[in-house]
């Protein structure tokens, strides 16, 4: 007696599975070039147009000058300066020169010397009344403007201490807290 195998017909062929396969692997490779096309179309970062025209134009000395103004914006003084000195020396390199490249890294550097004087004058009035709110709230505002997050939560701490129904309070926490995030 010999042994009989069933005889059903079976559902998925060998030719079929190859082509599902294939199926598969086009569709997968289509689904992650769409995902890239949606990314780069609706997650770019908002920086990014002007650090493009600086890759793109590397010697150009107003990429350089409006990259230094982001800087700036953002808080970045250094970078900001750095980048100035930058456009200053791609425009004096060639023929046609940016003029407002000086006057704008001086008019930082008077603005970051104003900013040191006064909060050195604003310190020097809370050493000497402890008790004036206002200097504290000075202080704050200076010392987040400068880049002293640690001083300026200090000084706020002491403003909240010395009047905790102060208005500007409320109002330079919610600043500080966006530093910290």
């Amino acid at each position: 007696m010999r042994l009989q195998f069933p005889r059903f017909s079976r559902l998925f062929t060998a030719t079929l599975v190859v082509h599902l396969e294939r199926f598969i692997y086009v569709s997968m490779i289509l689904a992650i070039f769409s995902l890239n096309i949606y990314v780069q179309i609706n997650l770019q970062h908002p920086l990014a147009s002007e650090i493009d025209v600086l890759l793109r134009a590397p010697y150009s000395a107003k990429a350089h000058e409006k990259l230094a103004q982001i800087f700036w914006e953002q808080g970045f003084i250094d970078e900001g300066k750095k980048e100035l000195l930058l456009a200053q020396s791609v425009a004096s390199q060639s023929d046609s020169s940016v003029l407002g490249i000086t006057s704008r890294r001086k008019l930082w550097e008077e603005e970051s010397q104003r900013l040191q004087r006064e909060f050195a004058f604003w310190k020097k009035v809370a050493k000497e009344k402890p008790t004036y709110r206002d200097a504290f709230i000075q202080l704050t505002l200076l010392s987040y403007q400068l880049g002293y997050d640690k001083d300026a939560k200090e000084y706020l701490s002491r403003v909240q201490s010395l009047d905790p129904n102060n208005k500007y309070r409320s109002e330079l926490e919610k600043l500080l807290e966006d530093v910290t995030r």
